[in-house]
């Protein structure tokens, strides 16, 4: 969900999953193929969406279904995963032909969004090879819901238990979304902790909830159909429920401002891990107790303030620039911007940066090239730290960086913490003398 989150905050789409209850949280398989399928469907999903959301469903096939099907190995279930959008759709004919390799449902699509199909054909081959098959269900207009299916054994004996923190019991919470399968998400998140859930679909509603009832806690989306997270915050605190604690909810790279009625804050798309530690922190705090599982800080939850760094970011997608910049504005930074390695040249002989990112693949001249002419032109101790942002992960690409001269790394899509590590790396690289 991470590797799309970026994406799909440029486009303000909801990102969420539901897991059926009985989803063991480990098994035995090839993650980083179920990891490839996935964020295929999922970037998919958000490359043809303009509005809505995006929803991962996982569930495990029931013993009945199964019994159809007697050639299973010892211990192994299926499970089912679903990839639902609210996106363009395709057509009956468009469908049969999807998976085949270099295969878009209408050519003209790749005009507007990009893509050679190669990714669903991979999708199918990997789905095969784990004993499951693919297959969608769309209609124009009307979003696709992509399904595939895995057969994998569960580790049962390593299985965690719910967390029950005793400041967290008997406590009753409501969340306020817009987003019907995000509330369905935190509500079943939520649930087995031990405290009392409800939903409420927007402000107004929340507020007359707040009103009849004590409530403990408010997690609130940033963006409501009806007024804003903060907004709603205020209003619950100035009817006289000083008490009530609000969360607020906001994509990665929102603006984010401190406030006095807004108890904490929490980037989407929202993990389990995090959503528990940020409520035992605000219940225990309340308490005066020290919860059994203490919170750990959000590191990407609001801008921090860096010390001053010039960055330049040569991207020629507009999209991947906007992701971009909207993560170094979520760690703390600001960059100037080139298309290509052309203006990065440019930009350069006007300037001094401390450190680049370089996509190597852009039009007039490509990142390798610009690094090898600043390399070849530049004093040592003039010369940026220069990054790459390459889609490719292979051995050979990741040489032929560090042979064009360029100092460090990172794959697409970012990631936020990856791409703050190799920040850091290289700010500690400036700090050695040369």
């Amino acid at each position: 969900m991470d590797m799309v989150a970026a994406q799909a905050a440029v486009k303000g789409l909801e990102l969420a999953y539901i897991l059926q209850e009985n989803i063991p949280t480990q098994l035995s398989g090839d993650e980083a193929r179920l990891r490839q399928i996935l964020i295929n469907l999922l970037g998919n999903a958000v490359k043809f969406t303009e509005h809505g959301h995006a929803v991962l469903f996982v569930s495990l096939v029931s013993d009945e279904k199964r019994s159809i099907n007697n050639d299973f190995s010892r211990g192994q279930d299926e499970y089912h995963f679903i990839v639902r959008d609210t996106g363009i759709g395709i057509t009956p004919q468009e469908a049969e032909r999807l998976f085949r390799p270099f295969t878009q449902g209408d050519s003209s699509k790749t005009k507007n969004f990009g893509g050679t199909g190669l990714g669903l054909a991979i999708s199918k081959r990997l789905v095969q090879l784990m004993g499951g098959r693919i297959w969608i269900e769309s209609e124009i207009g009307m979003g696709s819901a992509f399904h595939f299916t895995i057969r994998a054994e569960a580790i049962r004996e390593r299985e965690p238990q719910p967390a029950k923190d005793q400041v967290l019991l008997g406590k009753s919470v409501i969340i306020v979304s817009g987003n019907n399968c995000l509330r369905t998400m935190l509500s079943r998140i939520i649930s087995p902790w031990g405290l009392a859930v409800s939903e409420c679909p927007d402000g107004n509603a929340a507020l007359e909830a707040v009103s009849g009832n004590d409530i403990n806690l408010a997690i609130v989306d940033a963006v409501l159909p009806d007024m804003s997270g903060t907004d709603l915050a205020h209003r619950i605190k100035l009817k006289g429920h000083a008490g009530t604690f609000v969360a607020v909810m906001s994509y990665i790279g929102g603006n984010i401002q401190p406030d006095d009625f807004v108890s904490g804050w929490m980037a989407k798309p929202i993990k389990s891990q995090a959503l528990h530690s940020l409520i035992a922190k605000l219940f225990g705090a309340e308490n005066g107790l020290k919860t059994s599982q203490p919170a750990k800080p959000d590191d990407h939850r609001r801008p921090m303030q860096k010390e001053s760094i010039s960055i330049l970011l040569a991207e020629d997608n507009p999209v991947n620039e906007k992701v971009a910049q909207m993560m170094l504005k979520r760690l703390g930074y600001r960059a100037d911007v080139a298309s290509n390695g052309l203006e990065a040249l440019n930009l350069l002989e006007a300037k001094r940066y401390d450190l680049i990112l370089m996509d190597i693949q852009m039009p007039q001249m490509d990142g390798l090239e610009a690094t090898r002419i600043i390399r070849k032109k530049m004093e040592p101790i003039d010369r940026p730290c220069i990054i790459a942002m390459t889609a490719y992960a292979l051995d050979g690409d990741k040489e032929a960086c560090l042979k064009a001269g360029m100092d460090d790394y990172i794959s697409k899509p970012i990631q936020i913490k990856e791409l703050e590590d190799v920040l850091q790396r290289c700010k500690d690289r400036m700090k050695k003398p040369t």
